[in-house]
């Protein structure tokens, strides 16, 4: 009679050395890393535009304030846009480097087949995952304060208009 309690028949030490894994498992892993490399280098490239973008506003902003343009475009105004493009050149560095470890630690799996290193690959997974949610979670709440605002501006604009 067969024993749905019963414990695994599965020895421990084959399972460590990756004998547990299917082809399937490895071959899908295997099939993302492209993707996943992809990924992170396009986010480089964009995260490193974006400080190129930021170091030229703020040398631009630097040079026009410097030769008494400030009242043409505002004092501090590329200052503070140059620092608010630094913090998205790091928003997408971030999610990036976490994907090339994802990459990284696919590749050292396919070479070892070991769980430790798939345990290791779904742990940097899911720490991409994460930050992608808190990164999303923080847009929705900007985008309802960002509403709320604006029709507080438009019901106080009506109101003085009056």
């Amino acid at each position: 009679m067969n024993n749905p309690y019963a414990s695994s028949a599965l020895d421990p030490v084959a399972i460590s050395r990756g004998e547990g894994l299917s082809p399937r498992v490895l071959s899908a892993l295997a099939g993302t890393r492209p993707w996943v490399r992809f990924c992170a280098v396009i986010g480089y490239i964009l995260s490193g535009l974006i400080f190129i973008l930021a170091a030229v506003m703020l040398f631009g902003g630097a040079a026009l304030f410097a030769s008494g343009g400030e009242n043409a475009i505002g004092g501090s105004l590329p200052v503070i846009a140059a620092l608010v493009y630094a913090v998205m050149g790091l928003l997408y560095l971030f999610p990036s480097i976490k994907l090339w470890k994802y990459g990284s630690h696919i590749a050292a799996l396919m070479g070892s087949q070991s769980i430790s290193d798939l345990e290791a690959a779904l742990e940097s997974q899911r720490s991409f995952w994460k930050f992608v949610g808190v990164m999303v979670l923080v847009a929705i709440c900007l985008y309802v304060l960002i509403f709320v605002v604006g029709m507080f501006v438009a019901i106080a604009g009506t109101a003085l208009t009056r």
